[in-house]
């Protein structure tokens, strides 16, 4: 612990505390969304959201494939290799969730939407920064 997880559901109600009594702070209607696991107590989860916010979800609203999201406020680069030199293969929104493939060095590849390529790791939220994937 920690460790990266997604919203599994189309709508996963987050809640201020571990029990379906503590009131519900806000819903992901994203399925595929990239979270992070801080804290387990029974079938429930405590994450963090790429905005920092915090709650408590059901287990069995997660999975356990990894996805990422891009972050900052301009596109980013999906580059044809893990190189800032590369081909440019098209541009990734702020906010678009893709399958992470594989994570080394300061470059992840990334699959979305058809195109596979390679994003700079520091853009993306749903993987550690020393993190390696294969």
């Amino acid at each position: 612990m920690p460790r990266w997880v997604t919203v599994k559901a189309a709508r996963v109600n987050v809640r201020r505390g571990p029990s379906l009594d503590h009131d519900i702070l806000w819903t992901y209607v994203k399925p595929g969304t990239p979270i992070e696991v801080t804290e387990e107590y029974f079938t429930w989860r405590r994450i963090r959201d790429a905005n920092g916010s915090r709650g408590w979800v059901k287990a069995a609203m997660l999975d356990g494939r990894r996805n990422v999201q891009v972050t900052g406020v301009v596109n980013a680069p999906l580059l044809s290799a893990p190189k800032p030199d590369a081909e440019t293969l098209a541009f990734a929104a702020p906010g678009l969730v893709a399958q992470l493939v594989s994570c080394e060095g300061d470059w992840c590849e990334v699959s979305t939407r058809g195109y596979d390529g390679y994003v700079a790791r520091d853009r993306l939220w749903g993987v550690y920064p020393h993190e390696r994937l294969k």
